[in-house]
């Protein structure tokens, strides 16, 4: 009776003996098949392309393969969008270029949302700004360029300004802006131009003396910030529509010489903090 117990732990060690033999054998012709490059039942489907690789060498000297860098330098930072009758796209010099659609000589942009332009998601990206052909501005320029802080350039000489009503935040942010070509961008329809500057410390000089400010209502801070703008002549202006001129010029700390004697204030409810921190005056 007490032989049996031994008999069956005996057969059970031979069984797992077996089963762990078959394994082996299993695990052997796999990595076998493998190292001959066969694939085995459940990949011969699958079909993967090979990563590339390059080999570095580790503090101790081995040597690693690691990945490879495949980014072109030469790729676009955006494609090309359409935007109305209309393209957009930003090069791999961070040009962003507006231009018609289909070789056309002139289009209309598409009006964007409150959220901004459409290029807004590559803000910190965009370093120069053209536009090719004529290209018919939209009713609002709300935050045409808001916080594109490394934008130094902007050449818009090619927009049709003449629907324009709103330019409110239009380069509030824009702290590289150097050098600005956006003449008649200010017509007799524009009613808001609040912060449209604000925050452009690296701005010098801006032509704005042939803007038709006359149905303008709100300038509240459209120059704010300016920093290093030394001369600014709005000597002709019409601001007889002007209801909000508050923080106009706030920190225009390096404006020499500003001449708005002619100026007609009639209707403006608020001017606080007008002329604030412009320390050079």
């Amino acid at each position: 009776m007490r032989q049996k117990p031994i008999q069956f732990r005996k057969s059970l060690n031979k069984v797992l003996v077996l089963l762990l033999a078959v394994s082996l054998f299993s695990s052997t012709r796999i990595e076998g098949a493998q190292a001959q490059g066969i694939e085995s039942d459940d990949s011969a489907n699958n079909t993967t392309s090979p990563i590339a690789t390059t080999a570095i060498n580790d503090p101790d000297g081995n040597s690693l393969s690691v990945a490879a860098q495949t980014d072109d330098p030469d790729s676009p930072i955006a494609d090309w969008t359409v935007s109305g009758s209309c393209q957009w796209g930003i090069d791999a010099n961070g040009c962003l270029t507006i231009k018609p659609r289909n070789g056309n000589n002139s289009g209309q942009l598409a009006q964007w949302t409150s959220e901004g332009a459409p290029w807004r998601d590559y803000s910190s990206k965009i370093l120069k700004v053209r536009v090719e052909g004529v290209v018919k501005a939209p009713d609002s320029l709300w935050k045409m360029f808001y916080s594109c802080n490394n934008l130094t350039s902007v050449d818009l000489s090619g927009f049709d300004c003449s629907e324009i009503t709103n330019t409110a935040y239009m380069f509030k942010g824009c702290s590289s802006l150097e050098s600005l070509n956006i003449p008649n961008l200010v017509t007799s329809k524009v009613t808001r131009t609040y912060d449209m500057f604000s925050g452009c410390s690296s701005l010098t000089s801006l032509d704005v003396s042939g803007w038709k400010t006359s149905g303008v209502y709100n300038m509240n801070s459209m120059f704010n910030g300016c920093s290093s703008l030394t001369s600014l002549d709005v000597s002709g202006w019409n601001t007889s529509s002007a209801q909000n001129i508050a923080s106009m010029f706030n920190g225009c700390s390096s404006l020499t010489s500003l001449d708005v004697s002619e100026w007609n204030t009639s209707r403006a409810e608020t001017a606080i903090r007008m002329f604030s921190g412009c320390s050079s005056l």
